[in-house]
């Protein structure tokens, strides 16, 4: 079974993709199985990351088991 990775991440608040000044949803997500930690999570929101595409990019540290 695959989980969120975002929820995987204790004491992490999972962060918004929808693109926007103040994003609404979670629109993107990075799904793991058991083999794997994850390790860290963040959405970047600097001046590449609004020109880079209609959603804010998701960017996941992972520990391959």
């Amino acid at each position: 079974m695959l989980k969120d990775a975002q929820l995987e991440l204790t004491e992490h608040r999972p962060q918004k993709t929808w693109f926007g000044p103040l994003p609404a949803r979670r629109i993107d997500h990075v799904l793991v199985d058991q083999d794997t930690t994850v390790v860290g999570a963040k959405v970047p929101t600097n001046g590449r990351a609004w020109l880079a595409s209609d959603h804010l990019p998701l960017v996941v540290d992972l520990e391959l088991g």
